[in-house]
């Protein structure tokens, strides 16, 4: 077997993958800029605010995680469907205002409401799929905004005061 035509063929399929990958991209953040599930303004937000159940995805272009979102973009926009669920997305390079008034720092969350109440906030990528994995407008989440790890929480290796196994 000649080895040096399969890793040339494996590394032609790779560059192809990564360019439709980008053309998916592209297409989807060209067709959602066009449609209502994009806002821009807090006015945009204040008209859908009301709604029994909505999330928000806040992500700024340019970085990894846009491209990781508006790729993933129609398999969340159909499942937050079958959750009775409105999805929008928010730029936050071309929404600071509104980036602001939702009172966010980071460059990437998901906001999930419940009958006019905040429930959840996620700031990261792993945790914004496995939402959509398992959806749970009830229970409250709350994650840290910055991805540095909390040292006040006990290290797997302190034991816990009321550790009955310590």
């Amino acid at each position: 077997m000649d080895w040096k035509w399969f890793t040339g063929a494996f590394q032609n399929i790779t560059t192809q993958a990564k360019e439709y990958g980008d053309k998916v991209v592209n297409f989807s953040e060209k067709q959602l800029k066009n449609t209502p599930a994009f806002l821009k303004t807090v006015e945009d937000f204040e008209k859908i605010s009301h709604e029994k159940r909505l999330i928000l995805i806040i992500a700024q272009k340019d970085t990894e995680d846009y491209n990781k979102i508006m790729a993933r973009y129609p398999i969340f926009a159909a499942k937050a469907w079958m959750m009775i669920a409105r999805l929008h997305l928010i730029d936050s390079s071309l929404s600071a205002d509104l980036v602001a008034h939702l009172q966010l720092d980071v460059s990437l969350a998901m906001l999930v409401y419940k009958e006019w109440s905040k429930n959840g906030v996620y700031t990261k990528l792993d945790d914004i799929t496995s939402f959509f994995d398992n959806p749970s407008f009830t229970e409250q989440k709350e994650y840290s905004k910055s991805s540095v790890q909390d040292t006040s929480s006990p290290s797997p290796e302190t034991p816990k005061e009321n550790d009955p196994l310590s």
